[in-house]
């Protein structure tokens, strides 16, 4: 067994083995739950779940907590981003319009990459 500190994602583990042999997607979204439930009020955490709940396949609890983060932080481009994408693919195309409409209108100068995007370093949290 390797020992030491090593990065899988979002999760630091003590070895190597425990690295791989967690299972990391239901780790992760349990880190991310954990964390929406300690900061509840957290915009960046909401959408930080909602990549995840959408990469796992969960769509629908995805865009939900997308919501909530666009509600938590109306200014924030993001949320709004990323629920417009999420929207298309369920083929609800006039709300993901007005998603992507809003989150063109608020992004800053520099533009987005295209898919579901995590939070960068600094973000809004809410009011």
């Amino acid at each position: 067994m390797r020992v030491g500190r090593f990065r899988y994602g979002a999760l630091l583990y003590r070895s190597w083995d425990d690295a791989f042999g967690a299972p990391t997607r239901e780790a992760t979204l349990s880190l991310l739950r954990k964390q929406v439930q300690e900061q509840p009020g957290s915009a960046k955490a909401q959408n930080g779940l909602a990549v995840g709940l959408y990469a796992s396949g969960q769509r629908d609890a995805a865009i939900a907590t997308l919501e909530h983060a666009a509600e938590l932080a109306p200014d924030w481009d993001l949320p709004h981003e990323n629920l417009a994408l999420a929207l298309r693919e369920r083929g609800e195309l006039p709300a993901a319009q007005r998603e992507a409409q809003l989150a063109e209108t608020l992004r800053k100068p520099g533009g987005a990459s295209p898919g579901l995007r995590e939070a960068p370093g600094k973000a809004p949290s809410g009011p």
